[in-house]
């Protein structure tokens, strides 16, 4: 009996040469990872940039909250712009924003809202002079205003509008007072010592700022005002 045999023939291999990376190919490669990492790296610059900057934001607003509870807890008499006053005693002169990275701020105070009611107010309008010499237009729209010492004391009035020229500061009253104040009345907006913090620092070569205001209230009838 005859065996058939059959043989399979395989294509003979070859072995493909391996071709070098040429120089302009090196060059392109590293281009392309070099523009890769940059972008990599200043996302990162970015984002630690921002990190910082809300870090720096949150803690302005801390130590503002720091100098109310401290107002808060303060004879009322004493809240006014010559006991807080960077370099004082309730103020360090150096106040550090970020303690680690060497940060420092400059924080000031403003004392609004209260002072001595002017002659030739009458009917609904309040001519003052206050701790400050300015206010925004309509700022007190929507509070009331005290008569917290002098004649008339004990009445309060709803604010409508209010003008802002320093010398010639005046509210407008929802009605008028019965009994009409003079130079000897004293008067708070909202029963109380407006207190507007405000924090500077700088940061990567740029200076920033922020203010928060809060208003620190007269708990107690008998305690002096201070103004």
């Amino acid at each position: 009996m005859l065996t058939t045999r059959h043989f399979t023939t395989h294509p003979k291999t070859r072995s493909i040469p391996w071709r070098g990376v040429t120089l302009v190919e090196a060059v392109i490669a590293i281009s392309i990872l070099s523009v890769m990492m940059t972008a990599i790296i200043s996302t990162m610059i970015a984002s630690s940039k921002f990190t910082r900057l809300n870090s720096n934001a949150v803690m302005a607003k801390n130590i503002a909250q720091g100098f109310f509870e401290m107002m808060s807890n303060d004879a009322f008499a004493s809240v006014n712009g010559t006991n807080y006053v960077q370099g004082t005693t309730r103020v360090p002169a150096t106040i550090y924003l970020d303690h680690n990275g060497g940060i420092t701020c400059t924080v000031s105070f403003q004392f609004v809202g209260f002072g001595t009611v002017k002659s030739g107010s009458s009917g609904t309008t309040l001519n003052v002079s206050d701790a400050s010499s300015t206010w925004q237009t309509n700022e007190w729209v929507g509070s009331k205003v005290y008569l917290v010492s002098g004649t008339g004391v004990g009445q309060w009035k709803n604010i409508t509008a209010n003008t802002t020229a320093a010398g010639t500061l005046s509210l407008t009253l929802d009605s008028a007072f019965s009994t009409t104040p003079d130079n000897t009345t004293r008067y708070m907006i909202n029963n109380g010592k407006t207190v507007r913090v405000t924090t500077k620092w700088s940061y990567m070569g740029k200076n920033y700022s922020q203010t928060v205001g809060s208003l620190v209230t007269r708990y107690r009838t008998n305690d002096e005002l201070g103004f």
